[in-house]
């Protein structure tokens, strides 16, 4: 008798937990709205990236300073922000707010509605007559123009 109840509890645990589940969309169901299903597999896709802006080489003279809570140089109206260069303040000397630099890399459009916003990556840095190359550091980004290929050998990028 015991283990007939016993058993009983089980089943009737084992129906509870699979019914606490829920349920999932089945063919008896309408399917979901044709604009959700974006691609072909009907789970969707994320929407197309837009174009990129080919990164220019640039060179920007002036004071660092912190805009919008990232370091910065303005120049001619136009806002150039470095943010990387936050991981070597401190360990090279001057690099601090209101420095005078000079700043050598590829600019890209920071918002595409402002066009006086660039993004900076910097690969030389100058602060008073010591220069700094930080190309080793921040190699220049695969939309620059003349970027060299990748120094990874095809056979060792797809390890499995």
């Amino acid at each position: 008798m015991k283990r007939n109840m016993l058993f009983v509890l089980l089943v009737l645990t084992a129906l509870s937990a699979s019914y606490a589940q829920g349920r999932s969309w089945s063919w008896q169901d309408e399917p979901p709205p044709r604009s959700t299903m974006q691609g072909r597999d009907g789970r969707g896709s994320p929407p197309p990236a837009p174009p990129q802006q080919p990164a220019e080489k640039v060179t920007v003279t002036g004071n660092l300073g912190i805009v919008r809570g990232m370091i910065a140089l303005t120049e001619n109206g136009v806002t150039y922000y470095t943010p990387e260069i936050l991981r070597y303040a401190g360990f090279i000397e001057g690099l601090k707010d209101g420095a005078k630099v000079t700043l050598e890399g590829y600019a890209v459009p920071a918002n595409p509605q402002d066009g006086n916003s660039k993004m900076l990556r910097v690969s030389k840095l100058t602060i008073g007559s010591k220069d700094y190359d930080l190309a080793a550091a921040v190699p220049p980004p695969p939309n620059a123009p003349n970027h060299p290929p990748d120094p990874v050998e095809p056979s060792l990028r797809n390890r499995d």
